[in-house]
């Protein structure tokens, strides 16, 4: 099946792994592809809201054009089934064909297994991505990043709430550290300047991408996640409970204990993220 990820940097990869560039290149078209894998209601969408998403500098002739002839190549780089149409007036993505992982995610919360979603959250939803000349697209983009990000942290303090009512205190640290991470303030979203989009990863790498190609300009490492009195959760809490001798005091009578995990997760929220829970690391 062929695998469309939007969370964090988009990807497009077919049943054998490869990535499809011929749909990547092309800004206005992955634009499109994501639409019809996001949009709600799921399924069918009317071309005329396509058309004042995607070319709203266009007449309705030429509009219409532009989008057969995006559809047309999607199809090719894709599969023919890949994109539906329904008459001359709708058309939709083949859930079949091409899975998605915010249509997975959205499906996991639903369903009731917040746990499955967040482990679907790498970032945020089509990150440092930009589509030319489409600005009520960007407007779409930008309200359905606020609105993934609310469910996504929601989620994850769901499951950081679970474990605590079973009493797994280093495993409702994990999941607040998960959350903070993948879903707190700490993702600033990306900044624009000089024709470029400069965005931090969840990875504690900073990357720049040209705005009118996509294509990586430059990308380094801005975290090392390295810890002076030892970097698992226990350690940190210690430092923060009883202090360290001639440098940060005890906040253990200060602060209730619910308090210093949040702070725990904050911090380790700071330093690249490790996705699997080390049992050694206690």
């Amino acid at each position: 099946m062929i695998e469309l990820h939007t969370f964090g940097r988009v990807e497009l990869t077919s049943s054998s792994g490869q990535e499809i560039r011929a749909v990547l290149a092309q800004p206005k078209r992955a634009a499109l592809l994501v639409y019809l894998a996001v949009a709600q209601p799921r399924g069918f969408q009317r071309r005329d809201a396509l058309l004042a998403l995607f070319w709203p500098e266009l007449d309705q002739e030429r509009a219409r054009a532009a989008l057969r002839k995006a559809v047309h190549h999607l199809r090719r780089a894709l599969s023919d089934a890949a994109i539906e149409g329904r008459g001359d007036e709708e058309v939709r993505l083949a859930e079949e064909v091409v899975w998605c992982d915010a249509a997975a995610f959205e499906t996991a919360l639903d369903g009731g297994d917040p746990e499955a979603a967040v482990g679907l959250y790498r970032g945020p939803f089509l990150d440092a991505f930009f589509a030319p000349d489409a600005p009520e697209f960007e407007q779409w983009m930008e309200s359905e990043r606020a609105r993934l990000h609310r469910r996504a942290f929601d989620a994850a303090w769901q499951v950081t709430e679970a474990e605590e009512r079973k009493g797994n205190t280093f495993g409702a640290a994990y999941w607040a550290r998960r959350a903070a991470a993948c879903c707190d303030v700490v993702n600033r979203g990306a900044a624009y300047a000089e024709g470029r989009i400069v965005s931090n990863l969840l990875d504690g790498h900073t990357v720049a991408v040209d705005a009118a190609s996509g294509k990586e300009i430059w990308k380094t490492r801005v975290a090392d996640g390295r810890w002076r009195y030892g970097g698992s959760d226990a350690a940190i809490f210690h430092s923060i409970f009883y202090g360290r001798p001639r440098g940060m005091p005890a906040f253990g009578g200060h602060l209730p204990a619910e308090s210093i995990w949040r702070l725990v997760a904050y911090l380790r929220s700071l330093e690249p993220v490790v996705d699997t829970l080390s049992t050694t690391a206690w």
